[in-house]
C-alpha cells in the first residue's frame, strides 16, 4: 500500500513542478503596459515679465494611459522641479495657497496647506514659499488653461511657463 502512494505524491509533485515553471516562463518576458516612464523637467514660471513668486504647477497627462498628473512646487524666484510623465501634457499654475483673497464660493485651498494626494512613493509636497500674485483663473485648471507640453524621453530637460 505505501508503495502505490508514493508515485502519486511524486507524480503530482511533478506536475507542480511543470507547472510553476510554465507560468514563469509565460510571465517572464511580461511588462506593466500602464508603467510610464517619468523624467526630470525644470524650467521657471512667467507672469507679465516676470517670476511667478510661488505656488504650484500640475503636469497632467492629455491620454489616460499616459500616468497621473504631478505637481510641483514654484519657489519665490518662480523656479520649479518636477518629475513627469513622458508624454504630452497639459499644465496647470495654482498659487491661491499663498493667501487668494477670499472668494464667494468654493474660494482656493488654504494657505499653505499641502495638496491632499500624492503619487505613491512620491515625497509629500513641501509647504508653500512666496506670496500670492492675482493670475486669471483659467491657469488653476489643466483643462482649461491653454498650456501644454511635450515630455520627451530624455532627462533632464528645461521648460519655461509663460503665463499672459
Amino acid at each position: 500500500m505505501g508503495s502505490c502512494i508514493l508515485p502519486a505524491r511524486a507524480s503530482r509533485l511533478a506536475w507542480g513542478g511543470c507547472f510553476l515553471l510554465g507560468i514563469l516562463v509565460l510571465t517572464a518576458g511580461c511588462t506593466n503596459p500602464y508603467t510610464v516612464k517619468q523624467v526630470e523637467v525644470t524650467g521657471k514660471v512667467m507672469f507679465k515679465g516676470a517670476p511667478l513668486p510661488g505656488g504650484r504647477v500640475t503636469f497632467a497627462p492629455v491620454k489616460r494611459r499616459g500616468g497621473v498628473p504631478v505637481t510641483a512646487n514654484i519657489d519665490e524666484h518662480g523656479q520649479y522641479k518636477i518629475k513627469a510623465p513622458v508624454g504630452e501634457m497639459q499644465l496647470a499654475v495654482d498659487n491661491r495657497g499663498l493667501g487668494a483673497p477670499p472668494q464667494r464660493r468654493g474660494g482656493g485651498p488654504p494657505a499653505n496647506k499641502p495638496a491632499g494626494l500624492k503619487r505613491p512613493g512620491a515625497e509629500a509636497p513641501s509647504e508653500l514659499k512666496g506670496h500670492y500674485v492675482e493670475i486669471p483663473a483659467k491657469y488653476y485648471d489643466p483643462t482649461t488653461s491653454e498650456l501644454k507640453y511635450k515630455v520627451e524621453d530624455k532627462d533632464p530637460q528645461t521648460h519655461d511657463i509663460v503665463l499672459e
